[in-house]
């Protein structure tokens, strides 16, 4: 066979990457500006202080460009101090985003850095303040005029949809108010600390995060409720990204071209709360159209492939993208859409796990340079690191406290880290201690989340260490079960809550649907008391078996179904697959009660192709002793564990489920 020149081999490989540069033009044009501030640097009194921002929008920007195809020269990321000043930031927002716009054009603001409210200029602000954004050539804490205000951001926004876009994003990782709180994690923002507006200009609370008026014609955002302050999280490697932006990266990963900006406002606040459940994101605007107007590729989800100048492989994705150790990866050629096609190129495992990026081992030799630019798709997940970490202090304090540590060491589903920690569990006496939540004449120990929210304070009596164990086995299974979160192109179930009547309608025998009542930031509101359904449909082609979880707010997860839990498969839980547009009929799942405590309170629907039984998620960690080679394997392994056979029986020949994908849907139980 006749070679051709390598001249000519590489000018048809010039004019294909042309040709796919130009296809991913195709189009609405598509443009972001990240702004991450971090430059507080300033050592006067007042100042504000330094943040890790860098790291979190670079991240956002990969996101964008894998999972949304915008254009790296479309995407500006501004990070430095001389980026981020006042004026700088506005001239990038009109000259970046309003100026280039085109009629039905996606535009995308992001701002990870500190917030504040400043007193109103313009009297038109019910409680008398304005919410701003601090920007690195803030003047002080009680001097706002260097701050953008949110007047100038709506002004800003304004002429933007002047330009007819079809998506506008307000993304605002900041607070704007609330006190402080304990704990190691970094505030996004402070109260005024300047001189208080007069109660007579006070005439309401302000109830928009955002303080844009209106909001309409685009979706805002935010990381935190008026009177919440915005926190970080700490990750493995001990640096800081904010709670918020992390889990909008999370969730924008697992969107698809049918997830709407409620659907992505759920999952975020699901996340959020999971770590912190004093900061609860909002949204505003338009949120029942399609994220980025629907631009989430429609495909399996995958990860790029990259080799290094040593011939090491890496995965564009790591723990930020929910990647963990273990777990394995089929690599197919570019343009490849699932790990199904022919070509296969190599299987992988990750052998270490970075914020943004994942370390390959192949299975078998294969030449590194033939997988670049190929696509990983996720084959096998594993759990293995999903443990509740734990830091312990001070149990010298506390009668029966070398009792508690034992319990604790012992425990299959957590680590010690006393410096990444989920939960802090500490001995502690009313007398040394600086947590009010805690009380006179106490002696005893206390949990708390690494945010420093008070989850349970435990009297020194006998039975501490089995308090101490069944709160343990609540909180890892509650970060367990949150994580589970995947996308498949094969199913498309979707989930609600229906408001209902307190009695049946004696005509139907059924409980009248009700209005839904949303509040002011757009989230579905239902009292302790009244009653709701939940119901779920399959918009798929394919048929699904449906399992619904139900995470209450008193931190308890249950199946609520199918009720059976006998460890049979359940037939009752068959979706048929929708036919042609058709998304096919709501099946009524059944109608609860809205209980106590108040808070946010979610339903989780795990679909798999094949049927599956999940008593293994009620069950829980491993214990075996001392040996702790099974920890943490009763956690989560329902998609890797022998599938049930219709007769109950444990069938070692099934293969685990070849596809599965989570939604959830939450709703707040607002205090009386």
């Amino acid at each position: 066979m006749t070679k051709q020149p390598q001249s000519v081999i590489g000018i048809l490989a010039i004019l294909l990457l042309a040709f796919i540069e130009s296809s991913a033009q195709d189009g609405p044009g598509r443009r972001a500006l990240l702004v991450g501030v971090s430059g507080y640097e300033r050592q006067a009194p007042d100042s504000w202080s330094k943040l890790s921002t860098r790291d979190e929008v670079l991240q956002l920007k990969e996101t964008l460009q894998r999972k949304f195809r915008f254009r790296d020269q479309d995407i500006l990321v501004l990070t430095s101090p001389q980026e981020t000043t006042r004026e700088a930031i506005l001239t990038a927002f009109r000259n970046h985003l309003i100026k280039p716009t085109m009629p039905g054009d996606i535009a995308f603001f992001h701002f990870s850095g500190h917030g504040q409210p400043i007193p109103d200029d313009g009297m038109d602000e019910l409680d008398g303040y304005d919410e701003s954004l601090v920007p690195s050539d803030y003047v002080s804490k009680q001097n706002g005029d260097g701050n953008i205000r949110d007047d100038r951001l709506g002004q800003l926004i304004a002429e933007l949809k002047k330009r007819r876009p079809s998506s506008i994003l307000i993304s605002l990782d900041a607070c704007y108010s609330g006190t402080a709180t304990r704990g190691e994690s970094e505030e996004r923002g402070d109260m005024w600390r300047g001189v208080p507006v007069p109660a007579s200009r006070v005439r309401a609370e302000e109830s928009s995060p955002s303080g844009l008026d209106g909001v309409r014609g685009y979706v805002v955002i935010a990381a935190a409720a008026p009177r919440q302050s915005a926190k970080t999280v700490r990750l493995a490697d001990s640096r800081q990204m904010g709670l918020f932006t992390w889990s909008l990266i999370q969730e924008l990963e697992l969107a698809g071209p049918q997830t709407s900006y409620r659907d992505l406002h759920d999952a975020v606040t699901n996340r959020v709360t999971s770590r912190n459940q004093l900061q609860n994101p909002q949204v505003e605007g338009e949120i029942d159209t399609l994220l980025l107007n629907g631009t989430a590729q429609k495909q399996a989800p995958f990860f790029g492939v990259r080799v290094d100048r040593n011939q090491q492989i890496w995965l564009d994705g790591g723990r930020l993208q929910g990647v963990t150790r273990g777990s394995r990866f089929v690599i197919q050629p570019a343009g490849a859409r699932s790990a199904d096609e022919p070509g296969q190129l190599a299987t992988a495992e990750v052998v270490e796990v970075e914020a943004a990026r994942a370390s390959l081992k192949l299975t078998a030799a294969v030449d590194p340079a033939r997988l670049r630019l190929s696509r990983a798709f996720e084959s096998r997940h594993s759990y293995e690191g999903e443990l509740i970490r734990v830091a312990t202090r001070n149990f010298d304090r506390v009668e029966r406290g070398e009792e508690v540590r034992r319990e604790i060491a012992s425990f299959e589903g957590a680590s010690l880290d006393n410096v990444t920690f989920d939960l802090m569990i500490r001995g502690a006496e009313s007398t040394d201690d600086d947590n009010p939540a805690v009380g006179r004449n106490f002696r005893g120990v206390i949990i708390e989340q690494q945010n420093g929210i008070l989850l349970e304070k435990i009297d020194a009596t006998p039975e501490i260490a089995a308090r101490i164990r069944q709160i343990l086995d609540r909180e890892w299974r509650q970060l367990a079960v949150r994580s589970i979160e995947r996308i498949d192109p094969k199913l498309d179930v979707e989930v609600r809550v229906v408001p209902v009547a307190t009695e049946k309608d004696p005509q139907t025998g059924e409980f009248r649907p009700l209005p839904p009542r949303y509040d002011q930031s757009g989230q579905l509101t239902i009292r302790a008391g009244e009653f709701f359904r939940v119901e779920v449909r399959n918009r798929a082609p394919h048929p699904a078996y449906v399992t619904v979880l139900n995470l209450a707010t008193d931190r308890t997860i249950s199946q609520v179904w199918p009720e059976s839990n006998s460890g049979k498969a359940e037939s009752s839980n068959y979706f048929k697959a929708a036919q042609g547009l058709d998304p096919g009929q709501w099946r009524k799942i059944s109608t609860f009660e809205a209980g106590k405590p108040a808070g946010r309170e979610s339903f989780m629907v795990i679909a798999t192709t094949t049927p599956v039984d999940f008593k293994p998620l009620f069950e829980g960690p491993a214990r075996s002793g001392d040996d702790r080679s099974r920890r943490g394997s009763g956690l989560l392994r329902q998609l890797s564990l022998p599938i049930r056979s219709r007769s109950g029986e444990a069938d070692e020949s099934l293969s685990p489920p070849p596809d599965w994908a989570t939604r959830v849907v939450s709703f707040l139980i607002p205090e009386r």
